[in-house]
């Protein structure tokens, strides 16, 4: 499980697209922060900071990551290579290992970006930290549930493209809305998070579920 994973993780380094991203979340964070806590008062300057890599994370997130690790599971798939992986290791630590090499790559881009934020206000709040992957490891469970429902790679790109710009229009507005259908606001994280509180663990236990949807129907596909 653990090979899976670092080696999920340096195919994830090797990307052109990974160091664009890790660049965008660092030099974003960056500039914002700089300029969001110079121009508000010292009781809001924190909170002004962090603002840049939640933006980031809350409404492009899902895309950041479907760009990375949308075809993380059907890629093996097709190459064959997955049929080697399998005769080491069974199908449960295949996903799993997946999934945590994903959730490696993010959480040193994130942290790497809130080290920066962290620095520049001389302040540390876990909290966002934690509030941050919890989002993510929802986006990345969710990739990689849908890496194996769909066979083909090219599909699962062009899905995560859809669902990357769609995605958090639909969250956000059924979570806003009034109406009969933000019944839907609670597959989303936004909701949860906007509480704060102990709700932001619940992406967390959502993505342990779609992760076991995943491990169940890998363990039912030939391969």
């Amino acid at each position: 499980m653990i090979p899976v994973a670092l080696e999920e993780l340096k195919h994830i380094l090797k990307s052109i697209r990974t160091i664009v991203i890790i660049l965008i979340f660092v030099l974003f964070s960056y500039g914002m922060s700089s300029t969001l806590s110079n121009i508000t008062s010292t009781g809001d300057s924190i909170a002004a900071a962090y603002s840049s890599i939640r933006l980031l994370v809350f409404i492009l997130g899902y895309m950041f990551v479907s760009t990375v690790s949308n075809s993380c599971i059907n890629r093996e798939i097709e190459t064959g290579s997955i049929k080697f992986v399998l005769s080491k290791i069974n199908k449960q630590q295949f996903i799993i290992g997946k999934f945590i090499g994903i959730f490696l790559f993010w959480f040193i881009c994130i942290g790497t970006s809130f080290t920066v934020i962290s620095f520049l206000t001389n302040q540390v709040d876990l909290s966002i930290l934690f509030m941050l992957m919890s989002v993510v490891t929802y986006y990345i469970s969710l990739c990689v549930l849908l890496s194996v429902l769909v066979s083909k790679s090219s599909t699962t790109n062009f899905i995560g493209l859809i669902m990357g710009i769609f995605f958090p229009i639909v969250g956000l507005w059924v979570t806003l809305s009034n109406e009969w259908y933000n019944f839907f606001m609670y597959f989303f994280p936004y909701e949860y998070i906007l509480k704060d509180g102990y709700f932001i663990v619940v992406p967390v236990l959502i993505s342990i579920i779609y992760l076991s949807i995943a491990v169940v129907s890998f363990s039912r596909k030939e391969v």
